[in-house]
Formats: C-alpha cells, sequence, structure tokens
C-alpha cells in the first residue's frame, strides 16, 4: 500500500502564493494565471512541468491522478498533449510490485490517449514523486477577445483530494470510492469542448478554487460572483475532528488569496475546505460565452456532474463576490 504523506498530499506540497511572489520576482498572482508556456524554438508548441506526490494508496490510482493532473495544465490551454517526459523519485514509501503497476499505468496511459513517452529518469529519494513535463501543439492560439458576460462552469465537483485524505483516516470505504472517481476522471475527454467559445480555462490544482479564479480575475480585470449553492459537496457523514484539513495548502491559500474575496455569507468549515485546498486532477473552471454554456454542459456531463456555478465581466479592478 503506498504511503501517503497528508502534508505533501498529491500536488499540496506547492509553495504558497507569497513565497512564490518572492522567489521569482512576481509583482502579481496574476503571473501565475498561466501554468504552460510556448517554447522558444517554436512559439506554436507549449509545455509545462508538475510534480505529484502520492495521493492514494492505490500505485494504479495515484500513476492516473498524477498523469491527469500534469496533463490539465495544456488541456486548459486548449492545447492537446502529445508527448511528456518523466522523472520519477522511488521512496521507501513503495514497494516493487507497486513501482511495476505505476510505471505500468502510465505507460498504458500514453499509448491509449496518443501521448509518447519520450523518455524517462528514476532516482532514489526519501519519498516518492512523480514529476511530468507535458509539450503539445495550440489548438487555438491566443486568449481572443473576452465578451462583458460570461458563465462560469465546474467539469466536476471540488474535494477530491480533501474527500479522500478524510475517508483514509476514518476508513471510509465508500467516501474513498467517491473522491477516487473524482481523482481518476479523464480530462482528455474534454478536449473538443473546449472551443473558441471558451476564452478563459484553468485547471483547479495546488491554489485551490479561490486561488485559481483569483490569478485568473487578477489578469483580466473580472469581477467574478459564485453561488455557493451549486458548490457541490458530498453529503456524506464526515468526522468534524478532521475538518482542521490535514492538507496544508488550505491554510496558506486563505492567507493569499482571501483579500480577494468579498461576501456576506457565513461559509461552513466543509465549504471553507472544498474552496481553499489544493486539489489533484482538480476541475477545470470554464469561462464560457453565455450562448454555449447549455451546449456546453449538456456535454460535460456525460463524463462528470458539471455544474453552472456563477458569471464573470469585466470590471475596474478584480473581485470575487461569494453569495
Amino acid at each position: 500500500m503506498v504511503d501517503c504523506d497528508y502534508f505533501r498530499f498529491g500536488c499540496n506540497a506547492k509553495l504558497p502564493a507569497h513565497q512564490l511572489l518572492n522567489l521569482t520576482g512576481s509583482r502579481c498572482i496574476s503571473d501565475f494565471a498561466d501554468d504552460s508556456q510556448p517554447l522558444q524554438a517554436n512559439n506554436k508548441i507549449s509545455a509545462t512541468i508538475d510534480t505529484v506526490f502520492p495521493c492514494s494508496p492505490c500505485a494504479k490510482t495515484y500513476a492516473k491522478a498524477a498523469f491527469y493532473h500534469c496533463a490539465n495544465d495544456l488541456i486548459a490551454a486548449k492545447i492537446t498533449p502529445t508527448d511528456c517526459l518523466l522523472s520519477t523519485g522511488l521512496g521507501n514509501d513503495i514497494t516493487q510490485e507497486e513501482q511495476v503497476t505505476i510505471f505500468s499505468e502510465i505507460t498504458s496511459l500514453s499509448l491509449s490517449l496518443g501521448v509518447k513517452l519520450v523518455n524517462q529518469h528514476t532516482y532514489l529519494s526519501d519519498k516518492t514523486s512523480l514529476t511530468f513535463t507535458f509539450i503539445g501543439e495550440s489548438n487555438y492560439g491566443g486568449v481572443r477577445d473576452i465578451s462583458d458576460d460570461l458563465d462560469i462552469i465546474l467539469t466536476k465537483p471540488l474535494g477530491g483530494s480533501y474527500y479522500l485524505v478524510h475517508s483514509l483516516i476514518n476508513n471510509d470505504t465508500t467516501l474513498q470510492e467517491l473522491a477516487t472517481s473524482y481523482l481518476t476522471t479523464d480530462p482528455f475527454n474534454l478536449i473538443p469542448l473546449l472551443t473558441t467559445k471558451c476564452p478563459l480555462i484553468t485547471d483547479v490544482s495546488g491554489f485551490g478554487f479561490i486561488g485559481h479564479l483569483s490569478t485568473l480575475a487578477k489578469k483580466y480585470s473580472l469581477e467574478c460572483k459564485i453561488n455557493t449553492a451549486m458548490i457541490e459537496t458530498i453529503s456524506l457523514p464526515i468526522d468534524t475532528r478532521y475538518l482542521d484539513s490535514f492538507l496544508t495548502s488550505k491554510k496558506c491559500n486563505i492567507r493569499d488569496f482571501s483579500c480577494n474575496v468579498v461576501t456576506r455569507l457565513k461559509l461552513s468549515s466543509l465549504m471553507e475546505e472544498i474552496l481553499y485546498s489544493g486539489e489533484t486532477n482538480g476541475p477545470l473552471l470554464v469561462f464560457c460565452e453565455k450562448d454555449y454554456t447549455d451546449r456546453l454542459l449538456e456535454e460535460l456531463n456525460r463524463h462528470a456532474r458539471s455544474h453552472l456555478i456563477g458569471s464573470a465581466r469585466r470590471g475596474a479592478q478584480s473581485k470575487i463576490e461569494l453569495h
């Protein structure tokens, strides 16, 4: 059984935004809105890189979630991943059989999705990790003009990582199965649906829902209104002793991004966790033109439970309203 470290669960070891600002010399969180960048050698081709620590006791689930998670950065930019490189740190927290399972699952995914596994590197480490570099060619080019009024859609429910942690702590197999289904949803199915009618997209990962929404809002001066009643939560009993999450990202994300939120709501502890905790292979946050919303939701719901959760428009300054 893969050993999951709740303080480095999935992508939750990501540096907090305020530390990244100091480290990179960036001045604003808007610099973190784009997780992939074009190559200097060919600006039609983009690349991204990400590291994922164990996020499930099941080696196959971990491999699948990590592969999809790292590919999301390109998919959110309307780029079809074509090639990838893999660097694997092998720790004492997994058995040799689990190592074989991880490599076998990644190879199988690459073949089935048409992604060439160009090269691999392995090394001994104190903690197992998977680092993917994905490369792909843009389907549409850069962000086109943004209309004055956009709908905001989540392509699947939030909270996969959070719920899985609690299922493991409480030995809740029902919750574990449901959370695992969130972590292993295939985002490649969404590529044909993400057209020019969706001018802005990001994936919800280490910065959490509010954090990633904040980076886009800052970059494009968006006033976003979010209907929290439309953000699905799992109606299963969760031991309240653990509502102060083991996922360390939540506290950092509240510190760095809550200043962008305006609300009169008293958020429940669970909703606060869902909005601020980091996600591994989380949903895509899609800003789409209103005449495309119904069709997009219909198609998205063939793959996972998707919801219209709010709206956005250009404003004098960025703002996120929760109601």
